[in-house]
């Protein structure tokens, strides 16, 4: 367990090497409607992800909580924030993309994000339109004036911005251009009475958005570790 000022943030980066073997082998582990929201996706990639998801909290709440939810699944307020009605104290937000998953978990409102830099996934006109559409003024002046490079800037944005809505339960009904986080350091800060935290992690950036201010532990999952710890 953890004390009151720190977090635990669950972070898995080997999405290519969970192959679809061990998908079928592991999403037994699953309660029932999260097996049938794993296997309604398309693509096994989102399957996965899913799943990889799922491992996530389950290890985050018993290493914080010293609870075991296996099998256990989790219901969603209307904008979509997850929570467990049997255990509302038990708050976490869960997030995944191409390059990872990941989850957080703690005694307190929070909001996980994971975006792979938009210029792995994005042709250059496309950039500009999203950068205008998601970005406030000040933040787009941001991407030339950054250390990093635009699309690295805008990454790190959009990440701040989910797990700020995440974290609130306002969801994706928000206008993104009405959150302005150009005045946020690069790695800690305050943003409309929240505390908010922001890494890159190889290809990735990572935020995470509470209500309070906390000292973040990451814990590196390895596929090892995912794969032997059902």
């Amino acid at each position: 367990m953890i004390g009151k000022k720190h977090g635990n943030i669950y972070l898995f980066l080997d999405m290519l090497d969970f192959t679809d073997a061990m998908y079928e082998e592991c999403v037994s582990v699953l309660p029932p409607q999260r097996r049938e929201r794993a296997e309604r996706y398309h693509f096994m990639k989102d399957k996965k992800m899913c799943l990889i998801a799922y491992l996530l909290l389950v290890r985050g709440i018993e290493d914080t909580f010293a609870l075991n939810m296996r099998g256990r699944d989790f219901s969603l307020h209307p904008y979509g924030k997850p929570y467990f009605e049997s255990d509302p104290d038990v708050c976490f937000s869960l997030s995944h993309c191409v390059d990872g998953c990941v989850c957080a978990v703690v005694d307190g409102q929070v909001g996980v994000d994971i975006q792979d830099i938009a210029e792995n996934r994005l042709r250059p006109g496309d950039r500009s339109t999203l950068y205008t559409r998601v970005l406030s003024e000040k933040e787009q002046q941001c991407l030339h004036t950054s250390s990093l490079a635009p699309e690295e800037a805008f990454t790190r944005f959009w990440a701040l911005k989910e797990s700020y809505v995440k974290c609130t339960g306002e969801g994706f009904q928000t206008d993104f251009q009405s959150l302005d986080f150009s005045e946020v350091p690069d790695v800690n800060g305050e943003f409309r009475g929240m505390y908010v935290s922001v890494r890159q992690e190889r290809g990735s950036f990572v935020a995470v958005c509470c209500m309070r201010r906390l000292e973040w532990k990451i814990h590196y999952v390895t596929l090892a570790q995912l794969h032997t710890g059902l």
